[in-house]
């Protein structure tokens, strides 16, 4: 079966995707979590709307409007200082591409902007590089090009020793 032999997601299979969805995210903030909610459950509600709407189209809606409603609220575009104090201060041990004894928080600070945002949204916010695309309005390939070199960059930065 394809995702267009389904019917829509109903009103309250939404809110339950809205709630996990915002959960995974860890938003500290109460107020902020249940405007991000609202965010996905309008818009997927509104998708819902389209007489040939798909499942995966409601959620991709829905995702793309909480990301949307994050970047606005904490303003987070490369024109503002990003705040990296949610950022954790290692990488998770099961990368092995990443030199895993790095203080994030100290070396994030040298990077350059969109550098600084796809990290943030990767390791701050727990997404996935997809929902990372979606959010800086990039491609997913792209985004993995960014976090690559700016991984490459924070391994050089703490080899020169500037990161002890």
């Amino acid at each position: 079966m394809t995702d267009r032999d389904y019917p829509p997601y109903t009103t309250d299979e939404i809110i339950a995707l809205a709630e996990k969805y915002v959960a995974r995210l860890s938003i500290s903030d109460a107020d902020m979590r249940e405007d991000a909610r609202a965010e996905y459950v309008a818009a997927a509600w509104e998708a819902s709307q389209k007489p040939t709407v798909t499942r995966s189209y409601q959620e991709t809606r829905g995702t793309g409007a909480t990301i949307d409603y994050l970047k606005r609220e904490m303003k987070w575009n490369s024109k503002t200082q990003m705040d990296v104090d949610e950022l954790p201060t290692e990488m998770p041990v099961d990368d092995p591409q990443f030199y895993s004894g790095c203080d994030l928080t100290e070396a994030i600070e040298f990077l350059p902007d969109q550098m600084r945002d796809v990290m943030l949204f990767r390791y701050a916010h727990d997404l996935t590089q997809g929902e990372t695309a979606q959010g800086l309005g990039l491609s997913q390939q792209r985004v993995s090009q960014i976090e690559a070199s700016a991984k490459a960059l924070v391994r050089e930065w703490f080899l020169a020793g500037d990161g002890e």
